[in-house]
């Protein structure tokens, strides 16, 4: 008797055409973060950066925390994108037209709602980074104007009419916990007990 090789349907078959569809979706939006988050600094701040000089703006740090927030959301999409099309390739079950539109609608409402939360994730860490890095590194407030201002509006701390700029620094150190040394330079609170 012989032996016969298994029929092409027994081995494997073509995705289900949904399910492959959902996985597209998946790259194409997976795509559109990936390009949204290269790119995004201007040459102006990376030759500044390059040659040393001083950064006037909090854009470079909210860009790269941007990049970096889409770039993880793309690679999310691209795993699951291939692992529907895994699933479509390996299982015969067929999706259905109101499961397919059901799961396409909710892709785009995760999409859009990461989208939306992502300038409140960003602003957390920007303020995180900066207390961090303000409380162990001697910056000149008074000598940064409006990256001092910056700051102070990233935490919250509003600039009065009656504000000098040694009051609102003084505000803007209370608010970040970093006191006076002797020598001119912050020291955070935490670090004087």
């Amino acid at each position: 008797m012989a032996v016969l090789p298994p029929a092409m349907d027994d081995v494997a078959h073509l995705p289900d055409a949904e399910v492959a569809a959902l996985g597209f979706l998946c790259f194409v939006l997976a795509s559109l973060f990936f390009l949204s988050s290269v790119g995004r600094d201007r040459p102006r701040q990376r030759i500044g950066a390059l040659f040393g000089g001083a950064v006037a703006t909090l854009a470079p740090l909210r860009g790269a925390l941007l990049a970096k927030a889409r770039a993880q959301a793309a690679a999310v999409l691209f795993l699951l994108g291939s692992s529907l099309l895994l699933v479509g390739a390996l299982t015969p079950f067929d999706l259905g037209g109101f499961l397919f539109v059901t799961f396409a609608v909710l892709l785009f409402l995760a999409a859009a709602a990461f989208r939306l939360l992502l300038g409140g994730y960003v602003a957390t860490a920007m303020r995180r980074y900066l207390a961090a890095y303000l409380r162990n590194t001697a910056f000149p407030f008074e000598e940064n104007v409006g990256l001092t201002r910056e700051i102070g509006a990233l935490f919250g701390v509003v600039t009065r009419p009656e504000d000098t700029m040694e009051s609102y620094v003084t505000r803007l150190r209370a608010e970040l916990g970093l006191e006076e040394r002797p020598g001119g330079a912050p020291r955070s609170r935490s670090m004087l007990r």
